[in-house]
């Protein structure tokens, strides 16, 4: 399932917000789903350059900024709350066979990414999906892509699931706020040339998928998250709201 709306479309003075899904996912429950998927299967979505909307492959050299980390999240209730089903911890997106560990923009042509849906998930048919990306390399930014999906299962839904909260990065709630003056900032930021792994309560329902050690001579390092006390995670609903702006 290719994602809708440009993960990189900047928003007046906003960059990658507002959040969720720069406003994309309003009113979901009018558009027809993309994908339906079933849980307790396998699914796979692919991940197009912006630049190239056809899906016939990866523009060259696109903008993979050294890889990073990324989640695949759902939100059951229009984009209020978010559950991470699974993270991949370095190279997603997927530079060129070779580079990895480099300080490079060129894309791998393989873009797809397949996860578990937990058979423990209720259905819905208005579930959003979204993709998130912290880069490695280049302005610090917090890409986010979505598109909504029917999700079949055993159960209906009838309460939203909880726990495993998206991490979310690199977004000031006023733009206008130096980053030096925003106190959200300093901890909810991941510096320059490294790969991600997420803090514990942040990685997903499923184990993360993490990729093959760096080289010895990596101009990327893999850094640990530590414990933010909940203030970087789509629960923390102030910070959220702050986020969200833009969106209303």
């Amino acid at each position: 399932m290719p994602l809708n709306g440009d993960p990189n479309y900047q928003g007046p003075g906003w960059g990658q917000q507002p959040f969720p899904c720069k406003a994309y996912h309003r009113n979901v429950t009018h558009h027809s789903p993309d994908a339906t998927w079933y849980t307790g299967s396998t699914v796979t979505f692919q991940i197009y350059d912006s630049t190239n909307t056809t899906g016939a492959g990866m523009h060259d050299p696109g903008a993979a900024h050294s890889g990073g980390s990324c989640q695949a999240s759902f939100s059951y209730d229009n984009g209020e709350t978010w559950i991470v089903v699974q993270s991949w911890e370095g190279n997603c997106v997927r530079v060129r066979k070779g580079q990895e560990g480099k300080l490079t923009n060129s894309y791998d042509i393989d873009q797809d990414y397949s996860f578990d849906i937990p058979a423990s998930l209720p259905g819905g048919d208005a579930v959003i999906f979204a993709w998130t990306w912290l880069n490695s390399s280049g302005n610090r930014e917090f890409y986010m892509s979505c598109s909504p999906i029917r999700l079949v299962a055993v159960r209906s839904l009838t309460e939203i699931p909880s726990g495993h909260p998206m991490y979310i990065a690199n977004l000031q709630e006023n733009p206008e706020t130096p980053d030096s003056q925003n106190a959200a900032w300093s901890r909810c930021y991941v510096p320059q040339n490294v790969w991600i792994r997420y803090p514990q309560r942040y990685k997903g329902i499923n184990p993360p998928i993490v990729a093959n050690p760096l080289p010895d001579n990596s101009q990327i390092r893999f850094l640990e998250l530590g414990d933010d006390g909940g203030l970087c995670g789509s629960d923390n609903k102030e910070r959220v709201r702050a986020l969200a702006l833009q969106s209303s």
